[in-house]
C-alpha cells in the first residue's frame, strides 16, 4: 500500500455505508484466507486482530464501537470489547498476531489490512499508535 496517511484520507471521505460495505467484503476475504491457515479458529483470529486494531492506541471510541456493532450486527459492550482489546495490547501477543498475518498470502494480508482501516476510519482519526499498528501489519 502506499502513502498510509493519503489511503487513510479516502477512507474517510467514503461514506458509513460505504465504509461498512468494503469492511464487511474484507471480513469475508479475511476469514476465508484465515481458515486455510488455522481452519476452525478462524474467528477467533480475526476477533484478535480487530481486538489489537481497536486497541492500538488504548482507547475505544464510540464511532468505532458503533461500527464493530453495525459490522458484526451485534450489540456490544464497551467494557467488554475494551477488555478484550486490552488483552492484545502486549508486545507478545502483537507478535503472535503479527506471525500469524505474515503468514498469509498477499490477498488475505491485503484482507486483513483493509478491514482494520476500515474500522479505525470509522472515527475520522488515525492516531500514532493506529498508524503504527496498521504499518506493522503491512510488512
Amino acid at each position: 500500500m502506499s502513502n498510509l496517511k493519503e489511503i487513510f484520507e479516502e477512507y474517510t471521505a467514503l461514506s458509513r455505508a460505504s465504509l461498512l460495505a468494503k469492511a464487511s467484503r474484507n471480513m469475508t476475504t479475511a476469514l476465508t484466507h484465515l481458515r486455510r491457515v488455522k481452519q476452525g479458529n478462524e474467528n477467533e483470529l480475526l476477533s484478535a486482530i480487530i481486538a489489537s486494531a481497536i486497541g492500538a492506541d488504548g482507547a475505544l471510541s464510540d464511532e468505532e464501537l458503533r461500527f464493530v456493532e453495525e459490522l458484526f450486527s451485534a450489540s456490544l459492550s464497551r467494557d467488554k470489547l475494551s477488555s478484550l482489546a486490552a488483552r492484545f495490547e502486549d508486545e507478545k501477543m502483537r507478535s503472535a498476531i503479527d506471525h500469524m498475518v505474515d503468514s498469509l498470502d498477499k490477498e488475505g494480508k491485503r484482507a486483513i489490512c483493509t478491514l482494520c482501516l476500515c474500522i479505525l476510519a470509522s472515527d475520522k482519526t488515525l492516531l500514532p499508535e493506529e498508524n503504527a499498528f496498521l504499518i506493522r501489519l503491512m510488512q
